[in-house]
């Protein structure tokens, strides 16, 4: 790609960006949200046209002015968004528009193969899965595997892999590299490599090229540039301050859960979260972490147990009656579950604190209005305005929306689930530093996180799940990132 400039509305995306992927290496494409990577990624797909530039494949140049053309040419995408068909089943989705068919000149599925094919390749990343599963029915990590699956059976000379291991728990994500160096030394592909998570950059990566305000900062070998000379490029200066300090949290009980049994993932758990607490919760992939949050935000239902909120009875199986009790979750993912996107971020923040904001049943604008310009202003949620739509904020600016939203309801159990999923340095530090005011007003935080890092390094105890068990309760301060993985895949109690 040479001189590729593009243009949005009152914003040069690209400003005459290079960037070149030789056969057999891993690219990787570093830049915080904003920063041009996913419209340099949208131009190469065909999805974009570009104001200037060419694109060469193999020494040759080509017109990409369709995502048909780019598949054709042998180039495949894995976005951050999930893009499967939610209605059919995982073997479907993996085969789709590539089926395996019988002898017969009808071209007649063979379902047989189909099923048996799906199974080996979800058995290969480990994924426990029945590959007669309605993809709707998994949770969004278990929809990203097995998308990541699926690119990865075609015959592709590029792959695009934009936050591949963003839902993915330690064991996936090193099967993943695995696929990935055996592609690349075998069969010669090429992957450029999108992630927020830098240190896997040095992992799987092979060269480096940095983005910022739609500018090439260069592109270095990997073993030719630091992490802190990396996040300097990147942030334009120092962030070797990843995470905020906690406040001690007080004696009083919040939340009790006590031998709750939920789905076949949440098997008997009981635990106290104490107030101004940050109890992490973590876990492999299938522990039950999202089971065990939705089911005390009232959302899946529970077979037994009991949950207390501030030793009152959290009451009815409901969100609604959750929420009056004084528990909020925030879900995994923003774009579906968590937000109206096509909707102003008025609208989102104002929707669970209608009441609050009514009177007689008139609804009072102005001070909707108010209160949201306060937030928007005190969160440092960059908009332009109230009125724009929550799908046009970046994944960072999204999650202090929820978190804002939230805290407008005055509930004073926040359950998180992946608070920083897909969000930039400067995203991740800011909803962290949110998450200590919330702290500091007395409110207790279940965070549920499949990052070994962030769970160490943001609460004050880590609850270790396997199997829909708690294994370990452990004290961050005295725990490694290895420690906890022995734990989560019960090598160590």
């Amino acid at each position: 790609m040479t001189n590729i400039r593009k243009e949005f509305p009152g914003v040069l995306a690209l400003d005459d960006v290079d960037f070149d992927l030789r056969a057999g290496e891993v690219h990787a494409l570093l830049g915080e949200n904003g920063a041009g990577k996913s419209t340099l990624i949208k131009v190469l797909s065909g999805a974009q046209p570009c104001e200037s530039g060419k694109i060469s494949i193999s020494g040759e140049e080509v017109v990409l002015s369709d995502p048909r053309i780019a598949l054709s040419m042998g180039l495949r995408f894995i976005y951050q968004e999930i893009n499967l068909v939610p209605d059919i089943d995982i073997a479907r989705n993996m085969f789709l528009g590539a089926e395996p068919t019988n002898s017969s000149p009808l071209g007649i599925v063979d379902h047989s193969t189909l099923y048996t094919r799906t199974a080996e390749l979800l058995e290969s990343f480990h994924i426990d899965l029945n590959p007669r599963t309605v993809v709707s029915d998994l949770s969004v990590t278990q929809q990203k595997m097995v998308e990541i699956a699926r690119a990865l059976i075609s015959k592709a000379k590029v792959i695009i892999l934009d936050e591949p291991t963003d839902v993915l728990e330690d064991r996936s994500r090193q099967d993943l590299f695995e696929v990935i160096r055996k592609l690349k030394n075998e069969q010669g592909v090429g992957f450029i490599y999108i992630s927020h998570r830098y240190q896997e950059v040095y992992e799987i990566g092979d060269r480096v090229t940095i983005l910022r305000d739609g500018h090439k900062m260069g592109t270095w070998d990997i073993d030719d540039i630091s992490m802190d000379q990396l996040i300097a490029k990147l942030v334009g200066g120092d962030a070797t301050h990843n995470f905020p300090d906690l406040p001690p949290p007080q004696y009083d009980i919040s939340l009790k859960v006590d031998k709750l049994f939920s789905g076949s993932r949440c098997r008997g758990v009981s635990f106290d979260l104490m107030k101004g607490e940050i109890l992490g919760v973590t876990g492999l992939m299938g522990a039950g972490k999202s089971e065990l949050g939705r089911a005390i935000a009232g959302i899946d239902p529970i077979k037994s147990g009991r949950i207390d909120i501030h030793d009152r009875p959290a009451g009815e199986q409901n969100p609604r009656r959750r929420i009056k009790a004084g528990i909020v979750y925030l879900t995994e993912d923003r774009k579906q579950e968590g937000l109206i996107i096509d909707q102003s971020i008025r609208d989102n923040y104002a929707l669970p604190s209608i009441d609050r904001f009514s009177s007689h049943n008139l609804l009072s604008h102005r001070d909707i209005d108010t209160e949201v310009d306060v937030k928007i202003k005190d969160f440092n949620i960059k908009t332009v305005d109230r009125n724009s739509m929550a799908g046009h904020l970046s994944g960072g600016n999204q999650q202090k929306l929820m978190l804002a939203r939230w805290l407008g309801t005055q509930c004073k159990v926040f359950i998180i689930d992946e608070p920083t999923r897909g969000i930039d340095i400067k995203g991740r530090f800011e909803v962290y530093r949110f998450m200590v005011e919330l702290l500091n007003q007395g409110v207790s935080i279940l965070m549920l996180t499949s990052d070994y890092a962030e769970a160490l390094a943001m609460s004050h105890r880590v609850m270790v799940l396997h199997r829909g068990e708690i294994v370990d309760v452990v004290d961050p301060e005295n725990t490694s990132e290895e420690q906890v993985l022995k734990i989560a895949i019960g090598a160590e109690a």
